[in-house]
């Protein structure tokens, strides 16, 4: 909610009307940021599908754990970790493995 107030009444009627209109801008903008933000909320809020091994892989990820530890622990090779690593970030839309974590913990994809 947005309230604008003012200490004294307005008289002057073009002032009056210039302040509707920036009060008609202000909501506005105020609506689409609102409208942006409930779109991308919304297409964070679907769980991509991810599979089997890119969930194993993305919550050794979430431990701390390197690739080439994620690789001796689940019997692949470090470059299929980092392959697994990748397609959840992509699926994520995320830049780096922390940001990949911090979404996933709020999707609920970590065990």
């Amino acid at each position: 909610m947005i309230s604008l107030a003012r200490d004294k009444p307005i008289s002057d009627p073009r002032e009056q009307q210039q302040l509707l209109a920036i009060g008609k801008v202000l909501a506005s903008c105020a609506h689409f940021a609102h409208r942006g933000l409930i779109a991308s909320e919304a297409a964070r809020a679907a769980k991509p599908p991810i599979s089997a091994q890119e969930s194993q892989c993305l919550n050794w990820v979430a431990l701390g754990k390197t690739s080439a530890e994620i690789g001796q622990i689940m019997s692949i090779a470090e470059p299929t970790v980092v392959f697994h690593v990748k397609n959840v970030m992509e699926k994520l839309d995320v830049k780096n493995r922390s940001q990949a974590i911090a979404v996933a913990f709020r999707l609920g994809l970590l065990t």
